[in-house]
């Protein structure tokens, strides 16, 4: 079977469906995604934006089989995410200067996972701790570009080596 797509008369995606069955978009009047039905029950999902700053979305309903999932986002003057807050818990995102280069990131359960970056902004390490501080996972870009290391559980491999 096909994609079979619908447009509306902006030319914006209505309707689609394919081998998993129809979707629908819905739209606000400035031309912003509102809805999307996706071809599973109780999937709708609601965005919500920012009323002053256009695209820049705030959160997000789901609908779902089990209740409805609200996730709400907040940003520094950046335009930058910083917080998502969801039934998991809350997650906060920290940037390096003014970059998009985000540094720190903490889970809802304490770990905390960390990227590196060299002075050219060009990305370095990623680093997961867990609540207690133990490193489980970390992967270091070797700065001649050939080999990229993966620790797991104390152990270093070699994860692949670039061509």
């Amino acid at each position: 079977m096909g994609t079979t797509l619908q447009y509306d008369a902006l030319g914006r995606l209505t309707n689609m469906v394919d081998g998993m069955g129809p979707a629908k978009h819905t739209y606000y009047p400035g031309g912003l995604v509102w809805t999307e039905d996706s071809p599973w029950a109780s999937d709708v999902m609601t965005n919500r934006y920012h009323s002053s700053v256009r695209g820049l979305r705030v959160g997000f309903d789901l609908q779902q089989p089990t209740g409805l999932w609200l996730q709400t986002n907040a940003y520094d003057a950046g335009k930058r995410l910083t917080v998502v807050t969801a039934k998991s818990g809350i997650f906060n995102c920290s940037y390096r200067g003014a970059a998009n280069l985000w540094t720190n990131l903490s889970l809802p359960n304490t770990a905390v996972i960390t990227n590196s970056f060299e002075t050219v902004g060009r990305w370095a390490s990623n680093t997961l701790r867990h609540s207690g501080g133990t490193v489980t996972n970390r992967y270091t870009y070797i700065p001649i570009g050939t080999v990229e290391f993966l620790m797991r559980r104390g152990f270093w491999i070699v994860a692949y080596i670039k061509a």
